[in-house]
């Protein structure tokens, strides 16, 4: 799997120009990452108190579910990552009638849905990166996911591929019946602390269960000169910052303005559960999940 989202980051790595690196050599040590972490996840309370969290339906992982089979090899987890898909089936062209959200304290929410074509659209980049997947059909059912109340059993468009055994759900709930997550604003990390960029967080095993898992895959973005990223977490009972350190190259050094997308793993000291996942660089929510939408 490791090689599966190396390659993917690497279709999603952008280069324009050229520039100057930057004159900070050296990476600070860990103690000066918590200090950041410690930042975002206050503002991460603040927000989320203003905004009365715990109210309505906020969805902490991808809209879109993989197969619950997994993936048959590299190539295919790519093409599911990447949207690369291509449709060879009418998909049905009604709005669905309202569905029902199943909390896992037993409580029920209805909920608008949408159609098949938008389901389908926003799964499907439209620029695939490589092959595609073939899209052979679609059927309302169920997925699972997690969310500010728990675990939730919530009605989703299961698309029939081809080349997989099992189907890709996407979340079926109209976006206006979605409350958006808190959007946190912590100080700008300082210059000298040197945080890759955040890209995507997704588990180690695309099939795990999100809320049990204990290792991750942090995809992370650094310059075309530096060095690293280390990868870095920090945890709390409620929030779950993560990251990376990046060494920049020596002064006056020229190198293409280049994000390069790494690929690595940090290991909780405790499942994930149903911790929020933020960004140590940029301290915003990160929806987990493998892919890119």
């Amino acid at each position: 799997m490791r090689r599966t989202v190396l390659v993917l980051a690497l279709c999603a790595a952008l280069v324009a120009g050229c520039g100057t690196a930057g004159n900070e050599p050296a990476a600070p040590h860990d103690r000066t990452f918590d200090d950041r972490a410690t930042l975002v996840v206050n503002a991460w309370r603040e927000a989320a108190a203003s905004a009365a969290y715990g109210q309505g339906l906020r969805v902490l992982d991808s809209l879109t579910v993989p197969p619950a089979s997994g993936f048959p090899n590299d190539d295919l987890a790519r093409e599911y990552a990447g949207g690369a898909y291509k449709l060879q089936a009418t998909l049905p062209s009604d709005v669905p009638p309202a569905g029902t959200v199943k909390r896992s304290d037993g409580t029920t929410v209805s909920v608008p849905l949408v159609p098949a074509a938008d389901a389908f659209a926003a799964v499907h980049s439209g620029q695939p990166c490589g092959g595609c997947l073939t899209v052979t059909g679609a059927t309302l059912g169920t997925t699972t996911v997690r969310t500010n109340s728990g675990a939730a059993t919530v009605p989703a468009w299961l698309f029939t591929v081809a080349e997989l055994k099992d189907p890709v759900a996407r979340v079926a709930i109209a976006p206006a019946a979605l409350a958006p997550l808190p959007s946190p604003s912590p100080p700008a990390a300082p210059d000298a602390l040197h945080l890759a960029q955040v890209i995507g967080v997704a588990p180690e095993q695309p099939t795990a269960d999100p809320a049990g898992v204990t290792r991750l895959t942090v995809s992370l973005g650094v310059g075309g000169c530096d060095k690293g990223p280390v990868p870095r977490v920090y945890e709390t009972n409620d929030t779950v910052v993560v990251g990376g350190l990046r060494t920049v190259p020596s002064a006056g050094q020229v190198c293409t303005d280049q994000l390069v997308v790494t690929p690595v793993q940090v290991t909780l000291a405790a499942p994930l559960g149903y911790r929020v996942l933020l960004s140590a660089s940029s301290g915003e929510p990160v929806l987990f999940g493998l892919t890119v939408h």
